[in-house]
């Protein structure tokens, strides 16, 4: 069994419509092969990030730091006996990913942070995760849930997805469980194009990307999902034991600058103004039998905030600063 995969590489993301997905998905069949592993191209991703308690990996994404990490946990369906935990290092524009293959049983203590299952495995990336994880004392912060087309180009390594139907929890973090509670953060009109490359891309393929009219770049999906997880640091949501696959009519609702937004099984999570599709201004946040009110800021609670029990009726007052209580 192959249990180690090195690849070093440039991605490039874009933001697509429904239009536009389906007019590339047509080209990219014609031109490209349909991964090995998918139906049609098409399969479902599970993706579980490891940060520290601070968030530090967060942390440098969003300041933008040229180098920084990531450690991920990925599965493909609730039937996989092994997940690849990968370490991704980027330095500027070069990315390196390094994957290491782990038996379900490793992967789900690393997922309770017993990190001494890495000693399973004999090999430079296993010492280095180890040193990482525990030093940095990792947790898992943030699952994501996604649909994805992928596509490659054998002869130059190049590698094509179209991501859709994005998903989040920071409560729920079992990969195998498919009855997690996740909260939409994509619109139906919305999808994903990356394009990696280990070299200059062939001539068809860069006509195709590059004729694109709005080169619109996304954030990437443990920086936008952590945002929204914001919301349910503090309190969290509960499972409910409803099933992804049959999400609910309404998902995520704009009118200007207002709106609200669903988990996967309808029920109401937020509700109030937003900025740049995150919760800023005036909102209610419903976690189970507990909502909070009062001002969002980017995401994170922020000032003043009140918080009702609907069975007790009990409401307490806490002050936020950026998420975080002060008092």
């Amino acid at each position: 069994m192959k249990n180690l995969e090195k690849v070093t590489r440039i991605e490039e993301k874009y933001v697509l419509s429904t239009k536009k997905k389906e007019e590339l998905l047509a080209q990219f069949r014609e031109t490209l092969l349909c991964d090995e592993y998918s139906d049609q191209g098409k399969y479902s991703t599970r993706t579980l990030y490891f940060d520290t308690p601070n968030s530090q990996d967060y942390q440098d994404k969003l300041n933008n730091k040229l180098s920084r990490k990531g450690i991920r946990m990925r599965i493909y369906t609730a039937n996989d006996k092994t997940a690849k935990i990968e370490l991704k290092a980027k330095d500027n524009l070069i990315q390196n990913k390094t994957s290491l293959k782990m038996s379900k049983e490793d992967a789900q203590r690393l997922i309770n942070k017993d990190y001494e299952c890495l000693k399973n495995y004999n090999s430079e990336i296993a010492k280095q995760l180890y040193e990482i994880m525990k030093n940095g004392n990792y947790a898992p912060k943030t699952l994501i849930l996604y649909d994805r087309y992928a596509f490659k180009d054998p002869k130059t390594k190049l590698r094509v997805t179209i991501d859709s139907n994005l998903s989040t929890s920071n409560t729920e973090f079992d990969l195998w469980d498919t009855h997690i509670d996740t909260a939409i953060v994509s619109s139906l009109n919305e999808h994903i194009l990356e394009i990696k490359k280990q070299q200059d891309l062939p001539k068809e393929i860069e006509n195709i990307i590059y004729s694109l009219e709005n080169k619109i770049k996304p954030q990437s999906k443990y920086q936008r999902c952590c945002k929204y997880l914001t919301l349910g640091v503090e309190i969290k949501v509960p499972s409910v034991g409803e099933c992804r696959n049959d999400p609910p009519k309404e998902l995520v609702i704009y009118s200007q600058s207002v709106g609200k937004v669903n988990t996967t099984n309808g029920k109401l999570l937020y509700e109030g103004e937003f900025v740049n599709a995150l919760p800023h201004g005036k909102g209610k946040l419903f976690s189970g039998h507990l909502i909070a009110e009062g001002n969002f800021y980017q995401g994170k609670l922020d000032g003043k905030v009140k918080i009702t029990d609907t069975t007790t009726h009990q409401i307490e007052h806490k002050t936020y600063w950026r998420g975080l209580v002060i008092e």
